[in-house]
């Protein structure tokens, strides 16, 4: 059994018109930059890119 992430009001908002989920874009890049995760190795290669 997996938890439902709309039940749990995890995510960005949206839409629902029968089974059908919708997300509006503006919400969904501002839950994506919002939950952005930078590993180790893209910040040694922003680090260098930015030389």
């Amino acid at each position: 059994m997996h938890a439902d992430p709309h039940a749990m009001k995890f995510g960005p908002s949206y839409v629902k018109i029968g089974k059908t989920v919708l997300y509006p874009i503006d919400e969904l890049e501002a839950w994506d930059e919002k939950n952005r995760v930078q590993c180790r190795a893209s910040k040694r290669l922003d680090k260098h890119l930015g030389d």
